[in-house]
Protein backbone atom coordinates (compact mmCIF):
# COMPACT_ATOMS: atom_id res chain seq x y z
CA UNK A 1 0.00 0.00 0.00
CA UNK A 2 0.95 3.78 -0.61
CA UNK A 3 -0.19 7.14 0.02
CA UNK A 4 -2.03 8.67 -2.42
CA UNK A 5 -4.14 11.53 -3.05
CA UNK A 6 -6.47 13.41 -5.27
CA UNK A 7 -6.52 17.23 -5.13
CA UNK A 8 -9.49 19.17 -5.32
CA UNK A 9 -8.44 23.19 -5.71
CA UNK A 10 -10.08 26.76 -7.40
CA UNK A 11 -9.81 30.30 -7.20
CA UNK A 12 -13.48 30.71 -8.57
CA UNK A 13 -15.39 27.99 -6.72
CA UNK A 14 -16.04 28.68 -3.17
CA UNK A 15 -15.29 26.74 -0.07
CA UNK A 16 -18.40 24.67 -0.08
CA UNK A 17 -18.21 23.21 -3.35
CA UNK A 18 -14.53 22.30 -3.44
CA UNK A 19 -15.49 20.20 0.23
CA UNK A 20 -18.49 19.05 -1.51
CA UNK A 21 -16.19 17.57 -3.87
CA UNK A 22 -13.77 16.08 -1.69
CA UNK A 23 -16.23 14.93 0.62
CA UNK A 24 -17.97 12.89 -2.58
CA UNK A 25 -14.76 11.37 -3.61
CA UNK A 26 -14.04 10.46 0.00
CA UNK A 27 -17.64 8.37 0.44
CA UNK A 28 -16.09 6.47 -2.67
CA UNK A 29 -13.19 4.97 -0.35
CA UNK A 30 -13.82 2.25 1.75
CA UNK A 31 -13.32 3.46 5.48
CA UNK A 32 -10.13 1.64 6.15
CA UNK A 33 -8.68 3.72 3.32
CA UNK A 34 -9.37 7.34 3.76
CA UNK A 35 -6.21 9.00 6.14
CA UNK A 36 -7.40 12.23 5.86
CA UNK A 37 -8.81 15.63 4.03
CA UNK A 38 -6.67 18.82 4.28
CA UNK A 39 -7.03 22.33 3.26
CA UNK A 40 -5.00 25.02 2.26
CA UNK A 41 -5.42 28.73 1.31
CA UNK A 42 -3.72 31.53 -0.33
CA UNK A 43 -4.58 34.42 -2.56
CA UNK A 44 -7.89 33.43 -2.33
CA UNK A 45 -6.82 29.90 -4.10
CA UNK A 46 -8.62 27.12 -2.40
CA UNK A 47 -6.93 23.53 -2.03
CA UNK A 48 -9.03 20.43 -0.47
CA UNK A 49 -6.78 17.22 -0.46
CA UNK A 50 -7.82 13.53 0.05
CA UNK A 51 -5.28 11.16 1.84
CA UNK A 52 -5.76 7.79 1.19
CA UNK A 53 -3.67 4.40 1.13
CA UNK A 54 -3.77 2.81 -2.31
CA UNK A 55 -2.35 0.57 -4.65
CA UNK A 56 0.06 1.96 -7.36
CA UNK A 57 -0.90 -1.06 -9.75
CA UNK A 58 -4.58 0.13 -9.73
CA UNK A 59 -3.71 3.38 -10.05
CA UNK A 60 -5.55 5.33 -13.51
CA UNK A 61 -4.70 8.94 -15.00
CA UNK A 62 -7.47 10.72 -13.23
CA UNK A 63 -4.97 13.04 -11.08
CA UNK A 64 -4.75 10.85 -8.28
CA UNK A 65 -1.32 10.95 -7.29
CA UNK A 66 0.75 8.91 -5.81
CA UNK A 67 3.72 9.35 -3.02
CA UNK A 68 6.22 6.75 -2.18
CA UNK A 69 9.71 6.11 -0.12
CA UNK A 70 12.01 8.55 -2.03
CA UNK A 71 14.80 6.22 -3.16
CA UNK A 72 17.61 5.49 -1.05
CA UNK A 73 20.59 7.87 -0.89
CA UNK A 74 23.71 6.55 -2.89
Amino acid sequence: MIVTYKMFRGTFKSWEVLFQEATSFANLLSQDRLISISHSCDNNDGVVVVWFWGHPETNNQDKVGLLSHPPPPE
